[in-house]
């Protein structure tokens, strides 16, 4: 096609282009030793450190101090080494000391008779995801917290003589049972047509009782 240009034949330029054209991931070569020896365009836009910055350097700088102190970027060398990939989904450290929640993995490059080359780092900044999910795990945390302490306030079973000539207990005893405990208030307030039912029903003779109680003569009358 008239205007187009082929790629360059040298491998390394390839390869450079592939490093320079991908911005959305940081993307960068390592050594056996865990030193930088390539260092992407994404790598720059996502951790802030330039190519001449880092070159040389141990990529445990952008750990944590405390992932630094309890051996991780070790670690991840030897899974990577050891199963081909390694996983990393942590927090991370750019330049300017702020952290970043990314979501990567170490691969290790071998060559054709299987010997450890180097290493090849991949991460996404996903930190605006992660503090969706916190928001999240924090909002349903406080929700479950209310409906408990609603539920547990609801089922508290009132003194005998709270309600003068009606006589609750037995209609609690059911909903004060352990089995019930920590499961769903509909299961001590059943639905009845789509609405919370009355836990009390009228009887003939103007008797109030549990709706699901068997009848007993000896029950008191409700107050007129």
């Amino acid at each position: 096609m008239r205007g187009s240009a082929s790629l360059p034949a040298d491998p390394g330029e390839q390869f450079a282009l592939v490093m320079n054209a991908v911005e959305d991931f940081a993307l960068f070569l390592l050594d056996t030793e865990g030193k930088v020896i390539r260092w992407g365009r994404g790598a720059e836009k996502t951790l802030g450190f330039s190519e001449e910055e880092v070159l040389g350097q141990d990529f445990a700088l952008i750990f944590t101090p405390e992932d630094r102190l309890a051996g991780v970027p070790g670690a991840e060398m030897a899974t990577a080494t050891r199963e081909g990939r390694a996983a990393d989904i942590r927090w991370h450290v750019r330049k300017d000391g702020s952290r970043l929640w990314c979501d990567g993995a170490l691969s290790a490059l071998r060559d054709e008779a299987g010997t450890l080359r180097g290493f090849v780092k991949v991460m996404q900044d996903a930190t605006t995801r992660r503090e969706l999910e916190d928001r999240l795990l924090a909002a349903y945390q406080r929700d479950h917290r209310i409906a408990e302490t609603l539920q547990q306030s609801l089922l508290l079973a009132p003194s005998i003589n709270s309600l003068r000539g009606v006589r609750v207990q037995p209609f609690y005893e059911a909903a004060l049972d352990e089995a019930l405990v920590g499961g769903d208030f509909y299961d001590a307030f059943p639905l009845d047509g789509g609405g919370l039912s009355s836990p009390w029903a009228m009887r003939p003779g103007r008797e109030w009782m549990p709706r699901h109680a068997p009848p007993r003569s000896s029950r008191p009358c409700a107050p007129s």
